[in-house]
Formats: C-alpha cells, structure tokens, sequence
C-alpha cells in the first residue's frame, strides 16, 4: 500500500476540510428556504392561519428563516444580495405603515401595529425567496413543482372528501356554512388554489422526464381545478378561467419548444377532464351557483350580493375622501367602516370585498401609488423576456407563479384574499419567484477568507 493512501498530502486534506466546511455552511441557505416551504405547506392547514396564534407562528417561522440565511452569509463570509425594483416598492410600504403607526394618523393603532407585524412577515418572505432561489439550477425547480403537485392532490382530496362527508363542517368538528377544505370562506380556498393549480400546470409542461411524476402532476391539476369549482366560488372560476386563458395564448404565441400545439391541446383536454369530473361529483347546487355569473339578472341573491358589494367599494372612496394623503390607517377599516357604511344590513363588515378598495381607504393616496407602481412592476418583471424565460424548466415554473398572482389579483377585485395570512403568503412567495428573473449580475461583496 502507498503511503499516498495512508498519508494523503495536507492539500488534499485541507481541501476536504474546505468542501465540509463549505457544505455545512449552504445547509444554513438550504434550511432558510426549506422554512419558507414549511411556512407555505402549513399555513393553510389551520383555517388559513387567520388565528391569532397561527399568524404569530407564521412571523416566527418568517424570522427564523431569515436568521438562518442571515448566518448562513456570515459564514460563508460573502453577501449576495439579489435586488430587484418591487424590494424598494416593500420597503415603501413599510415605511409608509410604519409613519401611519409612529405618526399616530392611524385612526386605530392596535390593528394598525399587527397590519404592521403581519406586512413584514409577507415581506420576509418575498425578500428570501428572491435571495435563496435564484440562481438554482432547473432540478431545485422542478423538486419544487413536484412538491407543489402533491400538496396540491393532497388538498383537494380532502376539500373533496370533506365537502361530501362533513356536513358543511370544517374538519368535521367547526361549523361553517359557506367553507371548504380547510377555509371558511369557500372563496378563500379557491383563492390559494388559484396560485398552486398554475404552479403545477407549469410543472407539467416544464417536466420532461418520464415516469410516475407526470402523471402525478396531471391528476393533481385535474383533481385540483375540480375540486375549485366544487367549493362554488363564482370570483374563482372566473380568475382561474383568465388563468386559462393566459396560457392557452402563451403556448400558442410565445412558447419556444416544440410542439406548442400539442401543448395547447392537451391543457385544453386537461381543463375538459376537469369540468366533467366536476360535473360528475356536483350534486347540483354548485353548478346552479356558478351558473349565476352568466344569468346574472336572473339570480336575485346574486344581484343584491353584487349591489351591496359595489356599494362597500364607493364607501371606501368616501373614506378616501375624508383622509385623502395617508388613508385610516392600515388594518382600521374593521373599526372605521361603521362610520361611513351607506347602507343597511345585519352584517358586520370586516372587510370591504375589495381589496383594492380597503387599501386605499386604508392608506391614502400614497398606498395607491405604490399599488399601481408595484402592479406595474409585477407585470415587466414577470412576463419581459418571456420567450427566453420558457426556454428553461426553471422559467416555466416562474411563469406559473405569474399566472397563479395575476389570478388572485384578479379575484381581489371581489373579495379579501390578501387579508387571509396563508394566501398572502403565498401571493408574497409567487410574487417573488415571478420576478425573480434569469441568472444576472448582481450585487455582492466577498471579503478575503483567512484560511
């Protein structure tokens, strides 16, 4: 035996040393994102984390994530930060909140200060998901879109299974007359479907490798889009319908690989399946529900749910008008609303049903600056170079993320899922990835390692 073998030269060992040291180090940016990922698969569980206690554990595992990137650069002693123009939009609105809070021009404080906590956990999660995710190769991607397509299966089964066996009760113990899965409000849970059916619809069409995966992927999305119009979310349909829409027209224009109508075929047949096994599971109520969109003068319950919501949004305006620059205050509407409520009903009103609406109640004109800048922003970032982004599994994926945040900044024209914790945050993590962009030069700082 060489004595190579049994001394190896102090190089090779202080290489191996370095590779250790060097692996121990990423796990700290591999445990920061698998934080995020917890955070997302979780957060729905426990009725969208609307509980107080949930959206503490959201924060904390927000926090915690951040921490472990945060070591994981200063030991491996470089910072690389990944900045994009929608993290200086975030920080305005931070700030912006925070001069509401400090500035006591908030009409209520105490749910200004938790609007103020529950905005930067959402924005914790924006800013790790840019910093761990980009740059990874297509496989992370595409462990990812897998994942997303099982949780995906596993959540409309039990919406499915619950919705015929529960009696209309969550979990088979909590009454809710209008919920399904794991969400009281029957449009909140179409709401996050709206964000992970497109994921996985991306993944379908970014994964290319044979074998049980694929058709994993292709039963979730059926049983998912079926399972969305079983909840009888009439927003719902019509925000995954635009969804639809959108990549039906990008395989057919934009889609660099081949067989773009083969493509466009089989996500056509995909969504055919989907309605008919819908048809067949619905005992009929959901279907006359959602009819109503389209006979709309036909469905009293419809028209005076419509007018009363049209009438919330032009209170909003009036709340708008009394505090023009810096609105009530973020997260005030539940206690100011009251005041300005132009019309009569039983009802409690803890959200206005629009969320563009109640933003600028709540934060003035200054907050719909930063609304139409930060749409603005979405849009070019998500969806530039969209031939050259679809040209990579990664790309595919990332587009999936765009569809899934057009999709819900569609329904909140009709509805308040940006309030419910669990869908912001996974809004803020699509966001992200939609933005997230092709590998580029970025800013970094990599100070002199002493060995």
């Amino acid at each position: 035996m060489s004595s190579a073998t049994l001394n190896p030269p102090a190089v090779w060992t202080a290489k191996a040393v370095s590779r250790a040291q060097t692996g121990a180090k990423t796990r700290l940016f591999a445990a920061s994102l698998g934080l995020v990922i917890v955070a997302l698969f979780a957060s729905p569980i426990p009725f969208g984390s609307v509980l107080p206690m949930s959206q503490a554990a959201l924060t904390f595992g927000a926090i915690l994530a951040t921490l472990c990137w945060w070591f994981g650069c200063i030991r491996t002693r470089r910072l690389t930060l990944n900045l994009r123009p929608l993290h200086w939009i975030v920080l305005a609105s931070l700030l912006l909140v925070l001069t509401q809070y400090l500035g006591h021009t908030t009409a209520d404080p105490v749910p200004t200060r938790d609007a103020l906590i529950a905005l930067l956990t959402w924005a914790l999660v924006f800013f790790l998901t840019t910093q761990v995710l980009y740059g990874r190769p297509d496989a992370t991607w595409l462990h990812l879109g897998l994942a997303f397509s099982a949780y995906l299966l596993l959540l409309s089964l039990f919406g499915i299974l619950q919705f015929f066996s529960s009696n209309g009760m969550l979990y088979w113990s909590v009454k809710a007359a209008t919920g399904f899965g794991p969400y009281v409000n029957r449009d909140h849970y179409a709401g996050l479907m709206e964000m992970i059916i497109p994921l996985v619809a991306a993944y379908l069409l970014a994964e290319r490798r044979q074998g049980a995966r694929r058709p994993l992927a292709a039963i979730a999305l059926l049983v998912g889009i079926a399972s969305t119009l079983l909840c009888g979310s009439r927003a719902g349909m019509i925000a995954l319908a635009f969804e639809g829409a959108i990549l039906l027209l990008v395989l057919v224009r934009k889609s660099r690989s081949p067989g773009r109508s083969r493509q466009a075929a089989a996500v056509l047949v995909a969504i055919v399946l989907a309605v008919i096994l819908f048809f067949w599971a619905d005992p009929g109520g959901t279907s006359e529900r959602l009819a109503e969109v389209f006979q709309p003068n036909r469905a009293n319950d419809f028209k005076i749910e419509f007018a009363t919501r049209e009438q919330a949004t032009l209170d909003c305006l009036h709340m708008l008008r009394v505090h023009p620059w810096l609105g009530q205050g973020l997260g005030s509407f539940n206690t100011e609303y009251p005041r300005y409520k132009s019309f009569a009903d039983d009802l409690h009103w803890f959200h206005a049903q629009n969320d563009y609406a109640e933003a600028l109640a709540e934060t003035g004109i200054a907050g719909g600056i930063l609304i139409f800048a930060s749409i603005t922003l979405f849009v070019l970032a998500a969806f530039r170079n969209l031939k050259q982004r679809l040209s990579t599994q990664a790309g595919w994926i990332q587009f999936g993320a765009a569809l899934g945040c057009c999709g819900l900044l569609i329904h909140s024209f009709a509805d308040f899922n940006l309030h419910i914790p669990a869908n912001a945050t996974w809004f803020a993590f699509c966001a992200a990835c939609a933005t997230l962009g092709q590998r580029s030069t970025v800013n970094s700082s990599k100070p002199t390692v002493r060995n």
